[in-house]
């Protein structure tokens, strides 16, 4: 029988590069990995937190390259995984109808893939960059913004239809369990309770936009695509990351930021 360390070490396993021994569900069991995709975005969002904090330390660093070098990270930590997903995801949508599962199943990245990675790793380093330069309300971003791109893995995992019976979506996809559903919501409660102290106003848009664009995303990707696997979940993921980095980018110049 599973217990939750055995579906967190299989979340680890496979958002991570981290070398966890992970145990699958045996056939005709049901694993819960994806209840506990937050947690690695919460341990994403400590690590981003430190690399924040390094010019506090007196550590100087132009921002946009801080912002850089924690996309970055954030990327290399996850295997590129999430990055390949929204390659797929990509390239699919630019190809033909009737061709678009053959172009997300090639092997090799078309010009659409590469494009909206460029595109997408640009937006996010400008826009963390910019965010950066609202200390310390960026602390509560750089925490948050990762948990609600695992989110938005887990809702398209929880909410979904399988594309297909076999890879990463199909295995962790399915109805969230009890202890799940709890431990998503008091971490994302404590993290926005703790951006609260930092600004309300700021707490409130990291709610609204990391909440809403998690469960938005996935829909409207898998709407396109015809259903849920790793590559939808992945492009969600980052889907998710950019328009909560954009939205705090933007809010946090107003005057009432100030």
């Amino acid at each position: 029988m599973r217990s939750p360390v055995d579906d967190i070490r299989l979340a680890f396993s496979l958002l991570t590069v981290v070398p966890v021994r992970a145990k699958l569900p045996a056939e005709g069991e049901r694993g819960h990995a994806a209840d506990y995709f937050v947690l690695v975005g919460a341990v994403f969002g400590l690590l981003g937190v430190g690399v924040a904090a390094l010019p506090a330390a007196g550590v100087f660093l132009q921002p946009t390259l801080v912002a850089a070098v924690i996309v970055l990270g954030w990327a290399l930590l996850s295997r590129g995984l999430h990055w390949d997903g929204l390659a797929d995801v990509a390239d699919g949508l630019g190809a033909r109808p009737e061709r678009r599962l053959e172009a997300m199943k090639d092997s090799t990245t078309g010009a659409f893939g590469v494009l909206t990675i460029v595109g997408v790793f640009a937006l996010q380093t400008l826009a963390l960059g910019a965010v950066l330069e609202a200390w310390p309300q960026a602390l509560a971003v750089v925490g948050l913004v990762p948990v609600f791109g695992r989110l938005a893995a887990s809702c398209a995992a929880w909410l979904g239809r399988p594309l297909g019976l076999g890879g990463l979506g199909a295995s962790v996809m399915g109805r969230p369990s009890g202890v799940g559903l709890a431990l998503t919501a008091v971490l994302l409660g404590g993290l926005l309770f703790a951006a609260a102290q930092l600004s309300l106003l700021l707490a409130a848009l990291l709610a609204v936009t990391g909440i809403g664009a998690a469960l938005v995303a996935p829909h409207l990707i898998a709407g396109r695509i015809g259903g849920v696997n790793g590559d939808v979940m992945g492009a969600s993921v980052l889907v998710t990351e950019t328009v909560v980095l954009l939205a705090c980018a933007v809010a946090l110049v107003l005057p009432f930021y100030a």
